[in-house]
């Protein structure tokens, strides 16, 4: 994987993008937990309340991983 930044931190994805069931479709942003969160959370298109809220359904990548589901602008992915 190609890294845009380095030591970027990570980020909560949903693991329906991860394994190309969905298509990465919001990010929103939370305060950061510690220096390694980015506060980052990303979820698919057809990813609901319920999967959502299901912790088994969510997984912790390198923030650079959401630049391999977001093809429209992988180097504006910065951390703030």
């Amino acid at each position: 994987m190609k890294k845009y930044v380095e030591n970027a931190g990570s980020c909560i994805i949903t693991k329906s993008i991860l394994n190309g069931e969905t298509k990465f479709r919001w990010l929103f942003r939370e305060e950061p937990l510690n220096n390694i969160d980015t506060g980052w959370m990303a979820f698919g298109d057809s990813d609901n309340d319920d999967y959502v809220n299901n912790p088994k359904n969510l997984t912790v990548v390198d923030l650079n991983t959401l630049t391999k589901f977001n093809k429209k602008s992988p180097t504006s992915i910065s951390r703030g």
